[in-house]
């Protein structure tokens, strides 16, 4: 069993080898002088991550080559507040979060399964 303190530096240690940064962005809906919706993004909050085409679960894997989509998988520090609605900006990357593959009472990072936003 571990404690909660051999846990909380597996999260430390965890976080500390999150190489890349990403920007969380928050959508804002509005109306354009046609009538139609639009939404545009903002964030300005940035955490540590992990980008990679490793480690993307079997039926996201499955899925994109039925739909010719590339999935990644984002990890996050444990705790992050992201969302489905959010948007990660990595680099030169915008990605959408279409699913989480973590969880547990043992977690020590959240990993976010995405794929390149359509503008």
């Amino acid at each position: 069993m571990l404690s909660a303190a051999d846990l909380a530096a597996m999260r430390t240690t965890q976080e500390a080898a999150l190489p890349d940064t990403a920007t969380i962005k928050s959508a804002t809906s509005g109306r354009s002088d046609t009538g139609g919706i639009t939404k545009s993004w903002s964030g300005t909050t940035s955490v540590a991550c992990r980008l990679s085409s490793r480690g993307v679960p079997e039926e996201y894997l499955a899925m994109g080559a039925e739909r010719g989509v590339q999935y990644w998988m984002v990890t996050l520090p444990y705790g992050t507040a992201v969302t489905a609605d959010n948007r990660l900006v990595i680099g030169t990357r915008t990605l959408e979060i279409v699913g989480f593959a973590s969880g547990g009472k043992w977690e020590t990072a959240l990993r976010a399964v995405c794929k390149e936003a359509v503008e």
